[in-house]
């Protein structure tokens, strides 16, 4: 695209998302998940405390029952996914500048501040003196 809509409203849509699905199509891509290197530990660390025999066949099936399918997580993780992909083709498009304004989107703190601001009532609250004792 020659140009994308602002840093904060920019969003992946669910056809572009798709797009990038069918573009992974075909190629090789890989990655270790948390649970896959938390058993990698544990086995490593079994083989040094010496509990491996003991243990090996549950790690062999926690290995089986945790390995990723690729496809099952393009739809698991869509959302984190599009988020990911949308922080990167806003850094992209509007460098540093970009990234830190599309994260303001969604921030718990920055919408708070943002209900207090709009509330004048509540600003002027926040905003008084306490009384001294």
């Amino acid at each position: 695209h020659n140009s994308i809509p602002s840093a904060r409203e920019f969003t992946v849509s669910d056809e572009m998302y798709s797009d990038f699905v069918n573009w992974l199509d075909g190629k090789e891509y890989d990655y270790t998940t948390r649970v896959e290197m938390a058993i990698e530990e544990l086995e490593k660390y079994s083989e040094k405390e010496k509990y491996f025999e003991d243990i090996k066949n549950e790690i062999a099936s926690l290995k089986k029952r945790v390995s990723h399918s690729k496809e099952q997580d393009l739809l698991t993780f869509k959302e984190e996914i599009k988020n990911a992909l949308e922080d990167e083709i806003v850094a992209r498009y509007y460098f540093e500048g970009g990234m830190v304004e599309a994260s303001l989107d969604g921030d718990p703190e920055i919408d708070e501040a943002l209900k207090v601001l709009n509330q004048e009532k509540v600003y002027k609250h926040t905003l008084r003196p306490l009384a001294s004792k």
